[in-house]
């Protein structure tokens, strides 16, 4: 096996990893996150809830983890791109090959 073929599979492997490990810690969380999950868990009406008190220092979390996704994202796809031009084929050979295919 040539050297791109081992890279290629090594992100691959790498991303279903991620995606499995995601998956596997979202459907194991038990916890109850509304008042209709709790009443079908117990088999009692719910008689009061909290509501959530946001802090601003909360929303300033929320605001950073949200820009920290959005750059997380950016980079990841700048990424991918970098890796397909130099490692799959150059940019502007598959921008010809996918004009020639639409028929452009």
């Amino acid at each position: 096996p040539n050297r791109k073929a081992i890279l290629i599979i090594g992100f691959v492997l790498a991303a279903g990893f991620g995606l499995g490990i995601a998956s596997l810690r979202e459907f194991s969380d038990n916890s109850v996150h509304n008042p209709d999950n709790l009443s079908i868990a117990t088999g009692f009406p719910v008689l009061a809830g909290i509501p959530e008190i946001l802090t601003s220092k909360d929303i300033k979390t929320q605001k950073t983890r949200r820009n920290a996704v959005i750059i997380g994202a950016a980079i990841g796809v700048v990424f991918s791109i970098t890796i397909f031009h130099f490692f799959i084929m150059n940019l502007n050979v598959f921008w010809a090959v996918l004009m020639r295919r639409i028929g452009l």
